[in-house]
């Protein structure tokens, strides 16, 4: 189907592609109102504690609960990439540039 490569932008040339469900699902924007700033991050009251999931292939993933939000943002870029880039070690750097793109993406 037809999707949009910046959701921000309409439907006008230089910013549609064909794309699969999947590849739409990837794309869309963020839930209103969730309660962190990172995607695969949410806080639960019940255990005061963050924590981070994944989906992959529609399934989705545990990661592990944080008691900070940004421990919680870090273990879900080490997972995606493991996942994504087939790598098991990133720099400092990298981790950091990684959680600058996942910060307030959906």
């Amino acid at each position: 189907t037809l999707d949009r490569i910046d959701n921000n932008l309409g439907y006008v040339e230089g910013n549609l592609r064909w794309a699969t469900r999947q590849q739409q699902a990837n794309n869309a924007r963020g839930k209103v109102g969730r309660s962190s700033k990172f995607k695969g991050v949410c806080y639960h009251k019940n255990n005061r504690k963050w924590t981070a999931q994944i989906r992959k292939n529609g399934k989705s993933h545990y990661i592990g609960s944080f008691s900070q939000e940004y421990e919680a943002a870090i273990a879900y870029v080490i997972e995606w990439a493991k996942l994504n880039l087939k790598t098991e070690e990133l720099s400092k750097d990298q981790i950091e540039k990684l959680i600058d793109y996942f910060k307030n993406e959906g």
